[in-house]
C-alpha cells in the first residue's frame, strides 16, 4: 500500500490506522457527499482573471489538502479491499 506524503512521519502501522480512519469517515453516503462538496469548492473551482495572487495561492493550498484527503481515503479503501 502506498500512503500519501503529508509531511508527517509515521510507522507503517500508524499509517494504516490513519488510512482506515479516513476510509471509514468518508465511506457513508454523508461522507461521500462531503467529499463531493469539498471537490467542488477546491478542485472544480475556477478563479476569475482578476483574482489576486494570495487568492490563487489559498485555492492551491485548499486543493492540495483535498487531494491528500482523497489519497488517504483511497489508501484506506484499498487496504480494506485486500483484507476482505
Amino acid at each position: 500500500m502506498i500512503f500519501p506524503n503529508d509531511g508527517v512521519k509515521r510507522t507503517k502501522a500508524e499509517a494504516e490506522r490513519v488510512a482506515s480512519a479516513f476510509a471509514a469517515t468518508f465511506q457513508s453516503p454523508s461522507g461521500k457527499e462531503v467529499l463531493k462538496h469539498l471537490r467542488n469548492m477546491t478542485v472544480n473551482r475556477v478563479m476569475p482573471n482578476s483574482s489576486t495572487s494570495n487568492a490563487l495561492w489559498h485555492l492551491e493550498g485548499s486543493r492540495h489538502i483535498f487531494m491528500v484527503i482523497e489519497q488517504w481515503v483511497s489508501a484506506g479503501r484499498s487496504k480494506g479491499e485486500r483484507n476482505e
